[in-house]
């Protein structure tokens, strides 16, 4: 009997898979919640499944099993867990009042996080994809954006955000996912060992500090994450202004 090698033994191919239907049964699982009135749990499926889609591509790459169709199926359950997910989670949480006009809102959230993952899966196909940053906010830290901001107000005991800042921030979520603002990645490793291991630190301790106080901390850390992307971007621009004047 001729001995398999890892890269054609079905079940190499099957478990990034898995863990991309982790991903899934996870945003199901929220929106299951979100329909209970349970919604700090829903928030904490946004999490689970952000862990899913982190580990999915990373054991697909360890493996040497990168496929057209594992790209498509992470995808479509990233629109599922990231965008459809926490778009049912944010008018539960603050726009079922507003009906129609909050469904709208929340559907320019849900769309904008469609394109962003139409793009970057047509640039992967074209191969022009820069390993250490994404074109936009990927749609993970968008969706763990919101749920760490619910998470943030219900530890604080704020009841509900004004309405217009709330929409603003939607929007401004939603722009920054389609815009052509690059934004670090941290999913991928970079090439030079010192450079990975101080990365693997960084990491560490960022996780520590959100598990410290997950409820609050999850929240800062992707609001810094954001604020330190964009204030890098427009130090850049400006710079870039400065050389043509």
């Amino acid at each position: 009997m001729p001995i398999k090698s890892p890269k054609t033994d079905p079940i190499f191919f099957l478990l990034p898979n898995l863990f991309t239907t982790g991903n899934l049964f996870f945003g199901a699982l929220g929106i299951y919640m979100v329909l209970e009135g349970r919604i700090q749990h829903a928030c904490f499926c946004v999490i689970a499944a952000t862990i899913f889609d982190i580990f999915d591509g990373r054991i697909a790459r360890l493996v040497g099993t990168e496929t057209p169709f594992g790209t498509e199926y992470d995808s479509l359950c990233d629109l599922v867990s990231f965008g459809v997910m926490p778009g049912v989670l944010l008018y539960h949480w603050a726009f079922s009042d507003f009906g129609r006009m909050g469904w709208t809102l929340i559907f320019v959230y849900i769309a904008c996080g469609a394109l962003r993952l139409a793009r970057f899966g047509a640039h992967s196909k074209s191969g022009i994809i820069e390993k250490n940053y994404f074109k936009g906010l990927p749609i993970p830290a968008a969706a763990n954006f919101f749920a760490g901001l619910i998470l943030f107000c219900q530890d604080l005991k704020i009841t509900a955000l004004p309405k217009p800042l709330l929409t603003f921030t939607i929007l401004f979520i939603g722009y920054l996912m389609v815009s052509n603002i690059p934004f670090r990645s941290l999913k991928n490793q970079i090439v030079l060992k010192q450079q990975r291991f101080n990365q693997l630190v960084i990491l560490v301790i960022v996780g520590i500090f959100v598990l410290l106080n997950i409820e609050t901390n999850l929240f800062l850390t992707i609001f810094f994450y954001i604020f330190a992307n964009l204030l890098i971007f427009l130090i850049h621009s400006l710079k870039k202004i400065k050389a043509t004047s």
